[in-house]
């Protein structure tokens, strides 16, 4: 696992990999990144609240293509938010890998890097011994 403690998005046409550090980057050096490859994103903005002057909104870039979904959530105050900028991303597709769990993978190598990772590890569901979902919620900011 020593070379996950760099940052690093690593965009290839249809995969995407993450290390420990991704999210510290600049938030439009990920949506440049993201988008070279997965193209324009969609954009959605929710104002936030008047209670709240607005504080609590945020903006989400969304990359979806074939059976992966990709999510950047930026925050207007961070503050007011329940959660920081962060990327989210949910995947059924062979060719993704988090944090060196990929879909197809034995159960039990998705376990051993699962223990390594602690607090880092996707979230993954297994079907017949192999990972067959993956998600991530990166909010390591």
């Amino acid at each position: 696992m020593k070379n996950k403690e760099h940052e690093a998005i690593i965009v290839k046409e249809n995969s995407i990999t993450l290390a420990k550090g991704a999210i510290t980057m600049a938030t439009n050096e990920k949506v440049k990144i993201l988008s070279k490859k997965w193209g324009k994103p969609k954009k959605e903005v929710y104002e936030g609240s008047p209670l709240y002057d607005g504080l609590d909104g945020y903006t989400t870039y969304i990359w979806k293509k074939d059976k992966t979904t990709i999510k950047y959530i930026i925050p207007v105050d961070k503050t007011f938010c329940d959660f920081r900028k962060h990327i989210e991303i949910y995947s059924s597709d062979k060719n993704i890998k988090i944090f060196g769990i990929k879909v197809g993978m034995e159960r039990k190598k998705a376990e051993k890097i699962e223990k390594k990772l602690g607090d880092y590890a996707p979230y993954y569901e297994c079907k017949n011994g192999k990972v067959n979902y993956i998600y991530s919620g990166l909010n390591r900011e």
